[in-house]
């Protein structure tokens, strides 16, 4: 197990994080501002575009994800590679590269710092995702997940199961 420590800001959501490869994280982030810039189509496609990319996330593994208009949402298993402050740092800096150079002006894109749950092993990875998929269903932007453009999950099926 590595203990991840940190100097400065945001110490009191840091103190006591673990990063453990293999281990299943649920983790938000927030755009800068609470500024809801995924409800622009060509953000949100560029950012989707980018968490998709496999070398983005190195060893570690994407199992689902979702961007609501303000915030991102990520399902992850944690590889070796990383600790999940560099991970999650290195998943903001290329995604806000990314929409800058799409031409979209963003000044700062993410706020810093993100929260993070370790899923317990008692809980269902598949039901967590569920939880986070059907997060636009719950914030009335879709009926269902599956017509909600700007998600993904490694199972397919998930986005027809009910909560």
């Amino acid at each position: 197990m590595t203990f991840v420590r940190s100097s400065s800001g945001y110490k009191a959501l840091r103190k006591g994080r673990w990063s453990i490869p293999g281990q299943i994280y649920m983790v938000t982030t927030i755009c800068a501002n609470r500024c809801p810039r995924f409800s622009h189509a060509e953000t949100a496609e560029v950012v989707a575009a980018k968490l998709m990319e496999g070398d983005l996330w190195g060893d570690s593994r994407l199992l689902c994800w979702v961007l609501m208009p303000d915030h991102m949402h990520v399902l992850i298993e944690l590889g070796r590679e990383r600790v999940l402050s560099s991970l999650i740092q290195r998943v903001k800096a290329v995604s806000a590269l990314a929409v800058r150079r799409s031409g979209v002006a963003c000044g700062q894109f993410w706020m810093p710092g993100f929260h993070d749950r370790t899923l317990r092993a008692d809980e269902s990875v598949r039901g967590i995702a569920m939880y986070i998929l059907h997060n636009p269903v719950r914030a009335g932007l879709v009926a269902v997940p599956r017509s909600y453009p700007y998600l993904g999950t490694v199972w397919e099926d998930v986005l027809d199961d009910k909560v």
